[in-house]
Parts: C-alpha cells; sequence; structure tokens
C-alpha cells in the first residue's frame, strides 16, 4: 500500500506528541473516500437534490484519482497529470487540499468528521457569530470532545513565508467552537510533487488568536443534517446490502471508473443508517481498509467492484 509522508510541526507537547514526520498509509479507496465524503456538506449547500450532491462528491472521488498514482510504494503524480489545462489542475490541486487535509486530521488528530464551517453557516446548520467573510476551512471534534481547526491547502511549488503566515491568521479566525477554545488550529499543505507528502503546522500557542476571531456553535442534528443527511437521503432506493469482515453496509452505485475498470459504491455501515434514521450520531468505528472496499471511522464506506452489482 503506498504511503504518504506527514510532517508535523509547531504542536505543544501538552496538547498530543505529533512533532516528526508520519508515514501514512493511504490506498486508493481511503483517498476517493475521503475524496467524496469532505466535499458533501458544501455540494449538499449548491445541490438541488441529495443524489446530484452525490454524484458531485463521485465525481470529485474520480477527478481525484486520475491526479495520483497509487501503484508505487508512495503517492506519486502521474505523467498525465503535467498535461492538464491549468485551470483543470487549479481546481484537482484544491481538492486535494481538501482530502489530505481530512486524511491527516483523521490519522493524526484522530477527527473523523471534517465539517465545513461556512457551508454549515450558509445552510443554517450552525451560528457563525458575528459574520465575517473570512473563516477557516474546516472543524472537527475527536472523541475526547476536543475541537480542531483546520485550514486545508495545496502547492505545487513551495508557498512564501507571508502565504504561510496567512493561512495561519486563517486558522486563527476561530477562537471558540460550542463554547470552548479548540485546542489545535492548524494548516495542512499538500505538497503536489513528483512524489506526493503533505505538512500539518499548527500556530505557536501566542499566536493562538486573531484580531476578530469568530465563535461557532454546532448542535448534534446539525452534524446529522450537514455531514450525513446527503448520503443517508440518497441510500432509500436501489440499494445493495453486503458484509465485510462482519460488518454490515448498504451501498449504492455511484460512479464508473473507465481507467480501473471498475464500479464505484458509495453507502454506509448499517448500524451508523440506524442512527441517522433515530437522528443520533454514529457511533465512532475503527477504519478499515480492505482490498476492495474503505470504511471510515465516521460510517462511511466506499466499495469497488467489477461488476455492475456488489456483494
Amino acid at each position: 500500500m503506498p504511503t504518504l509522508n506527514v510532517t508535523a510541526s509547531g504542536f505543544s507537547p501538552t496538547v498530543t506528541n505529533l512533532n516528526g514526520v508520519h508515514s501514512l498509509q493511504v490506498s486508493k479507496r481511503r483517498c476517493m473516500k475521503f475524496a467524496a465524503s469532505i466535499g458533501l456538506p458544501l455540494l449538499e449547500a449548491a445541490s438541488p437534490t441529495s443524489g446530484h450532491a452525490m454524484a458531485l462528491a463521485a465525481y470529485k472521488a474520480l477527478a481525484i484519482k486520475c491526479a495520483i498514482d497509487f501503484t508505487g510504494i508512495s503517492l506519486n503524480r502521474p505523467p498525465a497529470y503535467r498535461d492538464m489545462d491549468q485551470s483543470e489542475k487549479a481546481n484537482i490541486s484544491y481538492w486535494i487540499g481538501m482530502t489530505f487535509g481530512a486524511i491527516v486530521a483523521d490519522e493524526l488528530l484522530n477527527v473523523t468528521c471534517l465539517l465545513h464551517a461556512s457551508a454549515f453557516g450558509r445552510m443554517r446548520l450552525a451560528r457563525v457569530n458575528p459574520k465575517s467573510r473570512r473563516l477557516a476551512d474546516l472543524v472537527g471534534q475527536d472523541p475526547s470532545g476536543d475541537w480542531h481547526v483546520v485550514e486545508a491547502k495545496a502547492r505545487q511549488t513551495e508557498p512564501s513565508n507571508a502565504t504561510r503566515t496567512n493561512w495561519k491568521k486563517q486558522a486563527r479566525t476561530v477562537s471558540k467552537i460550542d463554547g470552548v477554545p479548540p485546542v489545535t488550529r492548524s494548516y495542512s499543505l499538500a505538497c503536489v510533487g513528483d512524489t506526493y507528502s503533505a505538512k500539518l503546522v499548527d500556530p505557536p500557542a501566542e499566536e493562538a488568536f486573531g484580531p476578530g476571531s469568530i465563535s461557532i456553535n454546532f448542535e448534534q442534528s446539525a452534524i446529522i443534517d450537514g455531514y450525513y443527511r446527503p448520503i443517508f437521503d440518497w441510500l432509500t432506493e436501489r440499494t445493495s446490502t453486503i458484509e465485510r469482515q462482519d460488518i454490515r453496509l448498504v451501498m449504492k452505485l455511484a460512479a464508473f471508473d473507465p481507467v480501473d475498470d471498475e464500479y464505484i459504491f458509495l453507502g454506509l455501515e448499517d448500524q451508523a443508517v440506524d442512527s441517522i434514521r433515530r437522528n443520533e450520531l454514529p457511533e465512532r468505528l475503527n477504519s478499515l481498509d480492505l482490498a476492495d472496499a474503505y470504511i471510515g471511522a465516521d460510517g462511511i464506506a466506499l466499495v469497488t467492484s467489477h461488476e455492475p452489482e456488489v456483494r
């Protein structure tokens, strides 16, 4: 399985011992799952139906795959990437930044559900006060109940010190979430080179708050509606129930990948379906990376098959 090297720096030892280089195992299915799930709140806010949002999420997952070669010992950039139009590269680079940011947060910060604060505000699922055009990209909660802020970026060249400073300021725009200061406010940088790498940088404690910082309040029902509702509503018909290592999954065909001749299925662990139906947050799982499937700790799963039906 290919690896992604992530360099973490600037974190206080009192928070967690994160500083240093971490080698993350990132399979094709893991990457595609995070590419699909990290975009759902934004896609839902701009889509007329859950089906439209899920179609865009699957498209985004396939687009990410076109920019990453998973066949080596590391995540590499395929030669065809250089021939893409610059606007296409910019679009995919944005998605790579978000996807890698979500994978890094899942692995290093133990945050399984990253929420787009601005999208939640637009959907009136979160109270963001005061109104501001400047807001960090993503926020999420770990199993201890601590909140984390992540500003997700991607670059093909080394960013300037001024650019990094601006990212730190962006990460510090959130002062409190549900009345409590986040324990980390970091920026995640996906380094797009012949071999992909990433950085996770937490501003020093004395820089923790920026001027005009914002307080956000999330309710459990808002997280369910914003993060899970698009895929839950989409799974109302034409689904298949399968098992992987005694875990039952409710899956639905989302896309076809002509490059690898694979059908892409997205869905939820069945206990997560039951929880959402009761308007409860799904319990955190132990993620599984299998030969044909990735099951996230958030209960969202991606399965590939060479047949148009999954078993």
